[in-house]
């Protein structure tokens, strides 16, 4: 399957009945393996590779999960022990770095709504004891966040809304990483988060997409 953006879908929300397309792979694999920036410790060594669905979610330009793995690692100073929730997981790109940084005695949460990206993650941390990998759309896995350090969120390009960022604040991480593809819905989940006492202490924006007017931003926020 060819890479792709999808970000004009409604990925980890709640979605209208799924469409059931007939196929038939011809040749090959109906997967393509796509490179970690993070291997993932498994059962029988490192996994190094995810096996993305064509359906599912990843990012189009070869080395943009290389380099918002590295801006968000930097930006949401992740410890040892931590418990971190990674919301819009997709296959588990975030999730993988996050496993690595929190260590055997930490854990991670992985929240993802659509069944193909969510199926290549729970392929992908099968036996990894620290995450835990839920099918779910955002808005209904709200009540997991409670006693996250540290929660990551990279929606579509419709943005986390209001609710979402209510269950942020009532969750009360000491840190919220939010990763955008889109400039206006991030404005207003900022505007909404910003009314809710977070601060952004940092911001950095990513041309991944050369040659078009498209960003990516990734932010900090903190109380």
């Amino acid at each position: 399957p060819p890479r792709r953006r999808g970000r004009g879908a409604r990925r980890g929300r709640a979605a209208a009945p799924a469409t059931v397309v007939e196929h038939e792979t011809v040749v090959g694999s109906r997967t393509v393996e796509e490179p970690l920036p993070t291997a993932v410790a498994g059962p029988e060594g490192p996994r190094s590779t995810v096996a993305v669905r064509p359906e599912g979610f990843w990012q189009v330009h070869r080395h943009a999960p290389e380099a918002l793995v590295r801006t968000v690692a930097d930006l949401a100073q992740v410890e040892p022990g931590d418990a971190v929730a990674d919301l819009y997981a997709g296959a588990g790109l975030f999730t993988a770095w996050a496993a690595g940084a929190v260590g055997p005695q930490g854990s991670v949460l992985s929240v993802e709504g659509a069944r193909s990206s969510s199926s290549s993650a729970a392929e992908l941390f099968d036996g990894c004891e620290s995450v835990t990998v839920r099918r779910a759309a955002v808005e209904a896995a709200l009540d997991a966040l409670s006693g996250s350090d540290v929660v990551l969120l990279d929606p579509p390009r419709a943005g986390a809304g209001r609710e979402v960022v209510a269950g942020l604040d009532d969750a009360g991480p000491r840190r919220v990483v939010y990763v955008a593809c889109e400039p206006a819905s991030f404005a207003r989940d900022a505007k909404d988060l910003l009314a809710r006492g977070w601060r952004m202490r940092r911001l950095q924006v990513l041309d991944l997409y050369p040659n078009t007017h498209h960003m990516e931003s990734v932010a900090v926020f903190e109380r």
